[in-house]
């Protein structure tokens, strides 16, 4: 196997650190989502229920 050079590592880097960037920011709005219908819900049980 051969050494990397810097512009590989810095090629396959760039496109792992995308990779994460991007899974890490869908995870992210899909955990707001939840805790947002679940506030909503908590909010429309503890004001309609009266």
């Amino acid at each position: 196997m051969k050494q990397m050079t810097a512009g590989e590592w810095m090629f396959y880097g760039g496109i792992a650190g995308t990779v994460v960037s991007v899974i890490g920011f869908a995870v992210w709005k899909i955990v707001l989502a939840v805790k947002k219908k679940n506030l909503k819900k908590d909010l429309e049980e503890e004001y309609f229920s009266m």
